[in-house]
């Protein structure tokens, strides 16, 4: 059965309301390191783990530091601290008994950046901090971004994937680069291990919810296309109710849904 959660960044005060989630239906969550951990305090993590098993619930995936980080960077100063933020992602993750960690390749990029070079050095960044990754038995999974992004066109995603990377599908970055999600999907579903989900207007990246008929029919037909053990992550701001987005997704991800209740 496919896991389905929910991504902290539902919660955009930033407090996280555990027993929301528990009692919506949710199994699992993915958490944003700077949702969890907001004063980069480590101790907060024991903190964050008593609240994961007094509402019996577990994280799907972990999302790497996002603020002020960039693996990629052509400034090493800057490449470096990122790096360490990243393993610091990772050693979070693995004290939360979370498997994977979700990764951007890089910040948005400067006018004028050598991109290829970015590239590189984004890869080099990975290749160090996967061996730290396997130390601790985790995987690093990369998102495939939005414009202005590394991995945010084919050609870079398919070079990533030769360099035997995982991915994480952000299906609403797919939809502004122009990416077919189905035929990624169906074509590269063996190197997918989650998928964000989340809608646009294919110009910003408002991570909206479900919008009609044609968006529940998308994720549907991903979800026939993409391997079991994909998890889905509802990476949604929306002002809709939990309850009702677990419905929504348990039934198009062809999960059983459970006893209807919760917020």
């Amino acid at each position: 059965m496919r896991k389905t959660s929910i991504s902290t960044a539902y919660f955009r005060d930033g407090k996280i309301d555990w027993g929301m989630i528990e009692s919506s239906g949710f199994e699992f969550a993915e958490a944003r390191c700077e949702d969890i951990l907001p004063e980069d305090d480590p101790a907060e993590i024991e903190n964050v783990k008593r609240e994961l098993e007094k509402h019996s619930l577990k994280l799907s995936s972990l999302h790497s530091f996002l603020r002020g980080v960039d693996i990629s960077s052509e400034d090493k100063w800057l490449r470096t601290k990122s790096l360490r933020e990243l393993e610091k992602s990772i050693v979070t993750a693995s004290r939360l008994s979370c498997k994977n960690v979700i990764v951007h390749l890089s910040g948005r990029l400067k006018r004028g950046c050598d991109r290829r070079q970015c590239l590189e050095n984004g890869f080099a960044s990975i290749r160090e901090a996967e061996k730290m990754a396997d130390d601790f038995s985790v995987e690093l999974l990369l998102e495939n971004l939005p414009s202005g992004y590394l991995i945010s066109n084919e050609n870079e995603i398919d070079e990533a994937l030769s360099r035997g990377t995982k991915l994480c599908f952000d299906l609403g970055h797919a939809l502004i680069t122009k990416i077919d999600p189905l035929k990624f999907c169906s074509n590269k579903k063996n190197s997918i291990k989650a998928a964000h989900i989340h809608f646009n207007d294919s110009l910003s990246d408002s991570h909206s919810a479900f919008r009609g008929d044609d968006d529940l029919k998308l994720v549907k037909e991903m979800s026939e296309l993409l391997l079991p053990d994909a998890s889905f992550v509802l990476e949604m701001k929306t002002e809709e109710r939990l309850s009702d987005l677990y419905l929504t997704i348990e039934k198009i991800s062809g999960n059983n849904i459970k006893p209807e209740g919760g917020i």
